[in-house]
């Protein structure tokens, strides 16, 4: 059987890819992997056979499991009868990159002190920590409405124990977490946090600090020649959109929006190098959001 050839394909549409995580409940249908990490397999017909993206015949598979289908592993049968399982176990993966010397970047704020949190309604969302092995690892939450955990990352492991009622998309190339609920009707929107995970040459850096006089941005990249690896620098880049009750907040690619009963709250650009510098704190009667460096 010939390779699941990618070249002068079509794009696969996004509807496609969404139905087709869903069908598989998000993880690698083939027992016992359950990675979230999926490609999309062509198997009847095959790629090279129709040249058509058909639902039926096309099957969500971590990269190892899609390499091995490209080359017959499995029979068409077996493919359908991943498909259709009902009895799985459930999501799990893992966050391979290393996160030692990463830059934090939320919003327009970026952090350069590893140890870091963001809260949100008394609950901490996500959290780069030192772990046993003194390595830097990810914890991380997504919240319902009723603010229950929906997905979590516990010290890099990705753990879904219940459907979403939205969308789990990770990249197989792992670079990219996202997930979704349903939209809300009170908002219209959909609640989502998503993770982007990138190693980034100097001049693309400087260009995500364009706000920043020359000075300043000079002063970062000598102050932090310890993050430039192979001349790129790590970075973990967070966005969302969360609520609860009539309160949200969002994350977005250039700056952080808290509206809290219409109140609204937009964060200005900051930059932390320490532990004690570039903190965000709203409390109105109640902890609503909270975002900076922890000393642990």
């Amino acid at each position: 059987m010939k390779d699941d050839n990618k070249e002068s394909r079509p794009y696969l549409p996004a509807e496609l890819r969404r139905a087709l995580r869903k069908e598989v409940e998000f993880g690698c249908p083939i027992p016992e992997c359950r990675s979230p990490f999926l490609e999309y397999h062509h198997f009847n017909p095959t790629w090279d056979e129709g040249k058509q993206h058909v639902q039926e015949g096309m099957i969500a598979l971590c990269p190892i499991h899609h390499r091995k289908a490209d080359k017959g592993t499995w029979t068409n049968d077996e493919l359908v009868s991943f498909k259709r399982s009902t009895n799985r176990v459930p999501v799990r993966g893992k966050i391979d990159w290393n996160m030692n010397n990463a830059v934090i970047i939320v919003g327009n704020n970026f952090y350069f002190w590893n140890l870091f949190s963001i809260e949100a309604y008394g609950r901490e969302l996500f959290s780069l920590k030192l772990d046993s092995n003194n390595n830097f690892v990810i914890n991380a939450q997504f919240l319902d409405e009723n603010l229950n955990p929906l997905m979590k990352i516990e010290n890099n492991d990705i753990l879904l124990d219940k459907l979403p009622r939205g969308d789990l998309s990770c990249s197989a190339s792992g670079h990219k977490i996202r997930i979704e609920s349903k939209k809300n009707k009170i908002f219209k929107r959909k609640p989502f946090f998503e993770i982007n995970f990138n190693r980034i040459g100097i001049n693309e850096f400087n260009n995500k600090l364009s706000k920043m006089d020359d000075e300043s941005k000079n002063w970062i990249l000598s102050g932090n020649q310890t993050k430039i690896k192979d001349g790129k620098i790590m970075t973990v880049s967070l966005t969302s959109f969360i609520f609860s009750r009539k309160n949200t907040i969002s994350i977005k690619d250039n700056y952080i929006e808290v509206n809290i009963n219409n109140p609204l709250y937009k964060v200005p650009f900051r930059i932390s190098n320490n532990s004690n510098q570039g903190g965000i704190n709203i409390n109105l009667g109640e902890p609503i959001f909270k975002i900076g460096c922890k000393t642990m």
